[in-house]
């Protein structure tokens, strides 16, 4: 090879070299963007099944608190209810009448 065919085939070398480098450049990008996209998709899935998971939770804790009142407000209920307790506890009640009156007029004397 004469230094005149060595010099055209340099540019040559040095283009396909380029050409390699390029398109090994590119199969890397198009690696890596690949790789970025299935990150995101799958950030973007967990923060969906995260968000589900949160809505979920709160709507059972919010029932939670619901049937929880509702029961203290009916146990408040039947507590208070003076005429269930008369009719369920009659002679109870009477002795307590009785011994309230006894107290009344013992205290009442006094005065």
């Amino acid at each position: 090879m004469t230094l005149e065919t060595q010099v055209q085939t340099e540019p040559e070398k040095m283009q396909q070299q380029m050409d390699e480098t390029r398109s090994g450049l590119v199969e890397k990008l198009e690696n890596l963007e690949n790789q970025v996209l299935d990150m995101v998709h799958d950030a973007s899935d967990t923060f969906t099944d995260t968000v589900d998971s949160v809505k979920q939770t709160v709507g059972q804790s919010v029932d939670a608190v619901h049937n929880a009142v509702k029961d203290t407000v009916a146990s408040a209920r039947h507590a208070l209810d003076f005429r269930h307790h008369v009719r369920e506890h009659p002679v109870l009640i009477f002795a307590g009448a009785v011994l309230l009156g006894f107290a009344c007029g013992r205290f009442s004397s006094r005065f």
